[in-house]
């Protein structure tokens, strides 16, 4: 399964740091990415577009998106395109 995991503070980085390691060992082909101008050490990939540009990317590439924060982001993000 190809997921992508997003986040959008410097714990949620962590978490989806470990995240994308645990789905990597069960065999599932993982991108982190992270949104905002936090500094962390996590590895995720920058995202310097728009999250609803984002998103549509993503949403037409990938298996599964998990966002890693606020549900309300989420729904709000992933609205169009559903």
């Amino acid at each position: 399964m190809n997921i992508a995991l997003i986040t959008f503070t410097k714990q949620g980085a962590y978490t989806c740091g470990k995240a994308v390691k645990i789905l990597e060992k069960q065999g599932h082909s993982c991108r982190g990415y992270k949104k905002g101008s936090f500094e962390d050490d996590s590895g995720l990939e920058p995202v310097a577009e728009s999250l609803q540009d984002w998103t549509g990317q993503q949403f037409r590439g990938m298996d599964a998106l998990i966002f890693i924060g606020a549900a309300g982001i989420a729904v709000r993000a992933v609205a169009p395109f559903v």
